[in-house]
């Protein structure tokens, strides 16, 4: 497992997914009060996804750090789900790495919508990487679906500050993600976020989601 006590590199992060899928659930990092949380923080740092909006680096590097640790990232929340399946006191650190996902996949669309831009259209690759865009953003609209479900659906899995945590990330995230996706599934999940906002019994909660809450004039 990488050192801590530095923000980790996309090698790092596929060093950490390795060790994690090959341990058993009861030794994964836990987010908070555990001797692990410090590995744990390093997993959601968000300082780890800076290498795919850092322009001074040429843009295909961009998109393949992007696109690296997109991977690896999945490879660690499909472990920790896993966990949850086995013992729901795991959806505690679930909650933060999906959290972590999201800002991932909103850096990872601001810098594949600029590779496409960059690409020749005459190319004959280029309608291939344009359909992997599509897909990309199909896997967005999943990944929104299944943040804003286990706030609504699996709420009673988390504790008010893993459900805050979440909530924050949509916050952060919806309006760019959101942008994406087909215009009546964003509305279906606005509808959705804006029921939560008034629902929640956390007031962290509704705080986090009270600019998303607002109908759209």
């Amino acid at each position: 497992m990488p050192a801590p006590d530095r923000v980790w590199s996309i090698l790092d992060y596929q060093n950490a997914a390795e060790v994690l899928n090959a341990l058993p659930v009861d030794q994964l990092p836990r987010w908070q009060a555990s001797p692990s949380s410090e590995i744990y923080s390093r997993l959601i740092d968000p300082a780890s996804i800076a290498p795919c909006n850092n322009r001074i680096h040429q843009l295909g590097l961009r998109m393949q750090s992007c696109m690296a640790l997109t991977d690896a990232i999945s490879a660690i929340t499909h472990k920790y789900l896993a966990a949850t399946q086995a013992d729901p006191s795991y959806a505690e650190d679930t909650a933060p790495i999906m959290g972590f996902m999201l800002r991932l996949a909103t850096a990872m669309s601001e810098t594949g919508d600029e590779f496409i831009a960059s690409l020749d259209r005459s190319d004959p690759s280029f309608q291939t990487r344009q359909q992997g865009m599509a897909q990309f953003n199909s896997g967005i609209t999943q990944m929104v679906n299944g943040a804003i479900y286990s706030l609504s659906n699996e709420r009673a899995l988390y504790s008010d500050a893993a459900a805050a945590n979440l909530a924050q990330a949509l916050a952060e995230t919806f309006p760019i993600l959101g942008a994406r996706m087909p215009s009546i599934t964003r509305a279906e999940f606005e509808g959705k976020l804006r029921q939560i906002a008034s629902e929640d019994r956390s007031i962290e909660v509704r705080q986090s989601l009270a600019i998303l809450a607002r109908p759209a004039d």
